[in-house]
């Protein structure tokens, strides 16, 4: 079995894996530390010589807490991702150690979807909004960082005097673009752009690679995304843990 783990900006997600099947799943704010009760129902669920661990994390502070937690708790080391270690895919770009390892793993799940028959843009639409992108021979390429839905939103409260934070239940799309007051034009601005930056970003590399590429969505506003755009998309929940997973089957040899 694997143990899944993505320590991102805002969440950690843990996750067990029987081959390809997630039989565990756990998700909780990234800043909370550690709680004992994770791996009290970590120990239940697998046998400690029986466990193999992958850490994709793109909080450096994090990770020697995880490291010392997981080996006193589970007796077991595990793999942190990087650009350095033994990997499905090609990582086709300049200064590796800037590489998040959770674009390495959304990348290489990403391959792994499209079963080397397809091109893909995968899109993770979380605190950042990041598109990676792999072609079907296995050459990952490289990607662009915007900020996130969340992150822009939180952006105009935090730069200006006046303009109100958007409530989780604000992140829908209107029926018209038009906002008839402040809040419905910050709804309306934030998620319209990020739906024409996702459209004329997926277009623009398109045209500029001379070839189509298969849409994969992860993220928190993937459905979101998803359910507004004209370019047909997949969505993949877990993209990054499913990554972790793929890369430890490989460095396994199975």
């Amino acid at each position: 079995m694997i143990l899944a783990i993505d320590i991102g900006n805002s969440f950690t997600h843990t996750a067990i894996y029987d081959s390809n099947k997630i039989v565990f799943l756990k998700k909780f704010p990234t800043g909370s530390g550690f709680q004992l009760s994770l791996f009290n129902q970590l120990s239940r669920k697998v046998k400690k010589n029986d466990l193999s661990i992958g850490i994709a994390s793109v909080v450096p502070q994090a990770n020697k807490k995880w490291e010392i937690a997981i080996k006193k708790n589970l007796g077991a080391e595990p793999l942190f991702i990087n650009g350095n270690i033994v990997l499905p895919i090609s990582l086709r770009v300049s200064k590796l150690y800037s590489l998040g390892a959770d674009r390495i793993c959304i990348a290489s799940a990403a391959y792994k979807y499209c079963k080397q028959s397809q091109n893909v843009i995968a899109v993770d639409f979380g605190t950042a909004t990041t598109y990676d992108v792999v072609l079907k021979q296995g050459e990952y390429i490289g990607g662009i960082i915007s900020p996130g839905i969340a992150t822009s939103a939180k952006a105009l409260n935090t730069f200006t005097a006046k303009l109100p934070m958007l409530k989780s239940s604000d992140f829908t799309f209107s029926r018209k673009i038009v906002g008839k007051n402040t809040t419905e034009a910050i709804k309306s601005g934030v998620i319209y752009s990020a739906l024409a930056s996702f459209e004329g970003i997926i277009k623009g590399i398109e045209k500029e690679m001379k070839r189509k590429f298969k849409v994969i969505l992860t993220g928190g506003f993937a459905g979101l995304i998803h359910g507004g755009t004209s370019i047909k998309t997949v969505i993949k929940p877990n993209l990054v843990l499913d990554g972790i997973n793929y890369i430890m089957k490989f460095n396994n040899g199975y």
